[in-house]
């Protein structure tokens, strides 16, 4: 795909916006699961070990619930791609002297801007490759700065952060190779998906529709790209034997999709004022008002990806008892599945003649935008409040102030807390709280 001035110039300047915000964004989330990442990639280029043994207690000991015990030595409890992926900025701090724990939220937001960075000219690419009007642009701009992607990724090293830049990585992989005939590209595809496994497990879905999907393209591109993804994860389970002496990592094994209650999680992770998908990113929804008016003359595989993944995905973790994510803002385990609903709302939004001739439901589509940059990028990265909201009462301890729209999370403000707090002393007597924000390990 050969890009314009015009194309090159949008990208720019919104990869630039990107950084800035990230950069400039005030909500502390870097304290979080994420916590330790850094330290596992400073073990490996130290001692050559995922294990943190050679660490003091004291380090060990602000990890807390993100240190797993395994056959007497203390590993990192959380996925452990990010880690590897940032061997690189952490060389150059040793080099240059720095204390990793130290300078730990710094070198996290250095990390969530690169992949917030990589997260952005993606989806450009994929959109402009998508569609050939203003929504090849307006889409994926709207993706970064109007749902959980902004205020889950923007301001710290979250497993879902590389997970996701891989997984349109190999959306972006195959729309090429779709646009030039080249079907040797099997050893990117392969290595792009594993890799967005390795970082975040749940997106061993995304790998088996995608496979689907490139099948209904190329069988043979998608058998080489399985093998390779089969070989990767083959040396990953050898690996895993060797280190851990079992077959996969904690954190990877399925044991963890037990109990919960699936239908609470369901419409929770959809439409609750904590966590719901079409609450905070309406727009995902109030697209479909508008009649079709365009679908890419692509086959329809990709059908695959843009609505069984999505649902697929909603329905594992819907299984995790601990399915709101724990310390989160907004919808932050559903942003996984984005890449697949972003091809599905490229090609539901509405054409500029389309858009002209229904005013009224332009103006609703329009407003459903503007809450969402309100709610997912300035709430979520610049409010404050968004994340002590979490704290008083402590959400995992009651779970049920998840569904409460007297006090949502997007509407988080001071009076608002403390009246909350007035009224939860009251009715459960509770003295001592709030507690401490603590890493629990999340889904």
């Amino acid at each position: 795909m050969i890009l314009s001035r015009s194309q090159k110039r949008i990208i720019l300047l919104l990869t630039i916006l990107v950084v800035l915000i990230n950069g400039i964004a005030t909500v502390p989330t870097t304290d979080g699961d994420s916590y330790g990442t850094l330290l596992v990639a400073d073990s490996l280029l130290r001692y050559g070990s995922l294990s943190l043994e050679n660490y003091s207690r004291e380090i060990l000991d602000l990890l807390g619930p993100r240190i797993s015990m395994t056959h007497g030595l203390p590993f990192y409890y959380f996925p452990i791609g990010s880690s590897q992926l940032s061997l690189p900025i952490v060389g150059v701090a040793d080099l240059l002297g720095v204390d990793v724990m130290a300078q730990d939220a710094i070198l996290q937001r250095v990390m969530a801007s690169i992949s917030s960075a990589l997260i952005m000219v993606l989806m450009l690419r994929i959109g402009m490759r998508w569609r050939r009007d203003w929504a090849g642009w307006i889409v994926p701009a709207v993706f970064w700065f109007g749902t959980a992607i902004s205020s889950s990724t923007g301001t710290s090293l979250e497993s879902h952060d590389f997970a996701i830049v891989f997984a349109l990585l190999a959306i972006d992989t195959i729309l090429g190779m779709e646009d030039k005939r080249d079907v040797r590209v099997w050893g990117i595809l392969g290595t792009a998906l594993f890799l967005a496994y390795l970082t975040r497990p749940t997106f061993s879905i995304f790998t088996i529709y995608f496979l689907l999907w490139l099948y209904t393209l190329s069988r043979p591109l998608a058998i080489k790209t399985g093998l390779v993804v089969g070989l990767l994860l083959g040396l990953f389970v050898l690996f895993s034997l060797n280190t851990y002496g079992q077959v996969l990592p904690d954190y990877y094994l399925p044991k963890r999709l037990v109990g919960g209650q699936p239908g609470t999680a369901i419409i929770g992770n959809l439409v609750s004022p904590a966590r719901g998908l079409f609450i905070y990113s309406s727009f995902l929804a109030l697209v479909w008002l508008f009649p079709k008016s365009f679908l890419p003359p692509r086959g329809r595989g990709w059908l695959i990806l843009s609505i069984l993944w999505p649902v697929t995905h909603l329905l594992i973790i819907s299984r995790f008892p601990h399915w709101w994510g724990g310390h989160s803002y907004g919808p932050r385990l559903m942003i996984d599945c984005l890449p697949g609903l972003l091809l599905l709302t490229l090609s539901r939004w509405p054409s500029p003649g389309i858009a002209h001739s229904c005013k009224l439901r332009s103006l609703i589509l329009l407003a459903s935008l503007l809450f969402s940059l309100f709610a997912n990028t300035w709430q979520g990265m610049f409010n404050l409040y968004t994340a002590h909201w979490c704290n008083a009462p402590d959400i995992d301890d009651y779970p049920e102030y998840l569904f409460d729209w007297h006090y949502p999370q997007f509407l988080a403000n001071e009076r608002g807390h403390q009246r909350r707090a007035a009224e939860f002393m009251a009715k459960y007597h509770r003295a001592a709280w709030p507690r401490q924000p603590r890493a629990d390990r999340d889904p």
